[in-house]
């Protein structure tokens, strides 16, 4: 066979040994079909998506996902167990149509991957490196992304990178962490950052000495000030979340963290007091001209009101944050829109607190307002 020959037969060749068809921007295994990576190769997907219906087997190879192409999906019915997942898109996101494994490494770099209800499963090996505000594992429609790592002693541990320390003496088996992206509504009327914890393990514990180091992106605060985050922990009575306080938060590492519990559950952080903490002043950058970094003191923008305990039975402290003096109506109602109690407050300083008795009330939802349009409705649970 001559070379042109060759030359001429060489597509057609390769195109009958790819277990694979394409469609228009996307990368089709059809069902009965094999698509097999061997050795330590990379499949690029530029600006295309991946449909898996037939057979992928991924070896030791990395799927790089890039471009600038709106949306690249990962969906099919076929099983998608990955060994090295990368995403480096200049725009848009990738999107998951069905559930994936990841066995090694899940890098970011730029683009978010939205999870779309779906889940992403790093197991016991697997790990997610280079997440920023660039590039992100998200869930604005719901999914999660879970780890699994078995305790080891002596050392903090933080199941595929996901961005949750557990410190703790208590051997505490095999811990699985499932990270979500959806904020959760609290019973002061605020809501939690856009990401959570769910943290389970095989072994019973007593001694309450396990802490948590959660860490968060800007991008998911909403409308939470960093400097009055605190660690929430969902409640068995009611499925409330709670405020379990925090030992330490820092604005410029984006974490907050609380010691002395004794079992493991669902944790996010969100604003309120839950207990004292010492936080780090917010860092914004160097001064014009000056080496130093700028440290702002209050980076409130607009007031913020919360209360705790919530449930109360005799009485909740009111605490009002503010970026300057400014004087406050707030107004008690019932679940009838009746008003049962109103107070003026004049906010001197950036933080404030009023005591409020309830002793009186009978047990049942009130609702607290303020004539400020900024500040949220706060719910109250009397019981």
């Amino acid at each position: 066979m001559n070379n042109k020959l060759l030359h001429r037969l060489l597509p057609k060749i390769l195109a009958a040994m790819l277990p694979l068809t394409t469609a228009a921007q996307s990368l089709h295994t059809t069902a009965g079909v094999k698509l097999i990576l061997s050795g330590p190769v990379n499949l690029v997907l530029n600006n295309t998506s991946f449909v898996n219906d037939g057979s992928f087997t991924a070896g030791s190879s990395k799927v790089l996902i890039v471009g600038n192409a709106g949306i690249q999906n990962i969906g099919g019915n076929g099983v998608t167990n990955l060994n090295n997942l990368s995403i480096n898109k200049s725009a848009g996101f990738v999107q998951l149509n069905r559930n994936i494994a990841v066995a090694n490494l899940l890098t970011m770099t730029q683009g978010n991957l939205e999870l779309n209800t779906f889940s992403v499963s790093l197991g016991a090996t697997g790990s997610l490196t280079g997440e920023s505000s660039l590039s992100a594992v998200t869930g604005e429609h719901g999914g999660s992304i879970t780890a699994v790592k078995k305790w080891i002693p002596g050392i903090a541990i933080n199941p595929g990178n996901l961005g949750i320390e557990i410190s703790t003496s208590n051997n505490l088996g095999v811990i699985t962490v499932e990270r979500s992206h959806l904020a959760t509504e609290l019973l002061n009327g605020g809501e939690t950052i856009r990401r959570g914890y769910n943290i389970t393990n095989t072994n019973f514990i007593s001694i309450p000495d396990i802490s948590l180091k959660l860490s968060y992106l800007d991008e998911e605060l909403i409308n939470n000030v960093e400097q009055g985050l605190v660690m929430f922990a969902r409640s068995g009575i009611g499925n409330f979340m709670l405020p379990i306080g925090a030992d330490a938060s820092d604005p410029n590492q984006n974490f907050v963290h609380q010691s002395g519990l004794i079992q493991l559950g669902f944790f996010s952080v969100a604003n309120d007091n839950g207990g004292a903490a010492f936080r780090f002043p917010k860092v914004d950058g160097p001064a014009s001209g000056n080496k130093e970094p700028v440290i702002v003191r209050n980076s409130i923008v607009k007031a913020v009101a919360k209360i705790y305990p919530n449930p109360v039975h005799q009485s909740f402290t009111l605490e009002m944050l503010v970026p300057r003096p400014m004087k406050l109506s707030a107004t008690l109602v019932n679940e009838s829109g009746m008003v049962v109690d109103r107070k003026e407050i004049y906010c001197g300083g950036d933080n404030n607190t009023v005591n409020w008795n309830m002793l009186h009330f009978s047990p049942g939802n009130y609702y607290l307002k303020f004539n400020d349009k900024n500040i949220k409705t706060l719910k109250i649970v009397k019981y």
